[in-house]
């Protein structure tokens, strides 16, 4: 858990600086695309394994 704990917080400080060199609209719009993807990919995966 631990181990998780730090790959995540390495994870999240690396993120937060890429969004600061980027303009914060556009970090905006790439997140909600990103997401969007993922639960369309995720509904798709979940129709097939029915």
């Amino acid at each position: 858990m631990t181990i998780m704990g730090k790959g995540s917080d390495m994870f999240r400080r690396a993120f937060h600086r890429w969004l600061e060199a980027i303009d914060g609209d556009f970090a905006f719009r790439l997140t909600v695309m990103t997401a969007g993807m993922l639960s369309t990919v995720a509904f798709a995966f979940g129709l097939l394994s029915l």
